[in-house]
């Protein structure tokens, strides 16, 4: 009887530690607050500014998902719906959080990355130039969503997400949220200037991208010319043998020793001119997605901007 009384209380005691533990309302600082990050690039962001404090971080687009067809399960919904802070940048792949949340009675507080950087269209490709848009107007969802790609943007998405996990999650530790978002803006400024150095020393800061251009923002942060198949959010996958040859004469003409193509995508466009002009295909991250390998490997934006700056020293005409 004895042991019945104290296996008893034993439960009762376990649930009342799992309660008070799950509970926002019992001890604050132990608490754990859900943020949600609808891609890889607002996770990585709000995953360096919550380093050692009791967040817990939920990424929607999962690693080696297609961002631009993603569409949230149920599941996903009941998760958004209950966060403490819902991260997106608001972009073209985003258009799913309006129809979600536009009648939804419970909202989480939202931060839309797309309202704290300056946009620019998406980049002009041999896709674009095959069809006449003179006359069409880029409105503010129609612009490039990949503002990222830029350092400068990228420290001003960590100077958002800080200020909003910090008005969000009241009990989280102040000062060490503005340490960790210092720190990391420290990162991305080295690995800015990685990268500025192997532009600087090519003779020709031009790339070709036999790929899809997510890397606008980058090409007008660092001054890069470029040729590319597809924009950035384009469904394509076939090219025109017009514009395969454009990108094979562009190879040549600029003696590049490499042609680009980003990360979970079909570089078989890249291997054909690649082959066609004796040269590499080289793959430019975007950071837009990562693979799970190096998702479960803890890759950041800093280490995958360094895998550019390798990748650039290689494939640039000297």
């Amino acid at each position: 009887m004895k042991k019945n009384i104290l296996s008893a209380a034993a439960l009762v005691l376990l649930v009342l530690l799992a309660i008070s533990g799950c509970s926002k309302t019992g001890s604050k600082n132990n608490a754990a607050y859900s943020i949600v990050c609808a891609n890889f690039p607002c996770y990585d962001a709000v995953r360096a500014v919550t380093r050692g404090l009791s967040a817990d971080l939920h990424l929607l687009v999962k690693p080696g998902a297609e961002v631009h067809s993603y569409d949230p399960s149920p599941q996903d919904i009941i998760t958004l719906q209950n966060a403490d802070l819902f991260v997106y940048v608001g972009g073209e792949s985003d258009q799913w959080v309006d129809r979600i949340l536009g009648s939804a009675k419970k909202k989480p507080p939202l931060l839309r990355l797309f309202e704290n950087v300056t946009l620019l269209a998406e980049a002009e490709s041999l896709e674009d130039k095959a069809e006449d848009h003179s006359s069409e107007e880029i409105s503010l969802d129609e612009s490039d969503e990949h503002i990222w790609t830029s350092p400068a943007n990228e420290k001003a998405i960590i100077m958002a997400v800080k200020e909003a996990v910090q008005k969000a999650c009241p009990d989280l530790d102040k000062t060490v949220i503005e340490k960790n978002a210092a720190n990391y803006c420290t990162e991305i400024q080295k690995t800015d200037e990685k990268i500025r150095s192997v532009l600087d020393k090519a003779s020709d800061p031009f790339i070709v991208m036999a790929d899809r251009f997510p890397l606008v923002y980058f090409a007008d942060y660092y001054n890069v010319e470029y040729l590319a198949a597809f924009s950035g959010c384009s469904t394509a996958v076939e090219s025109t043998p017009a514009s395969i040859a454009a990108l094979i004469d562009a190879v040549g003409a600029k003696k590049l020793p490499a042609v680009f193509y980003i990360e979970l995508g079909n570089h078989k466009l890249a291997d054909v001119v690649a082959e066609s002009t004796g040269t590499k295909a080289l793959l430019l991250q975007s950071v837009q997605n990562v693979t799970k390998a190096d998702f479960d490997a803890g890759e950041t934006w800093v280490s995958l901007m360094e895998r550019n700056a390798k990748a650039l020293e290689e494939g640039l005409a000297e």
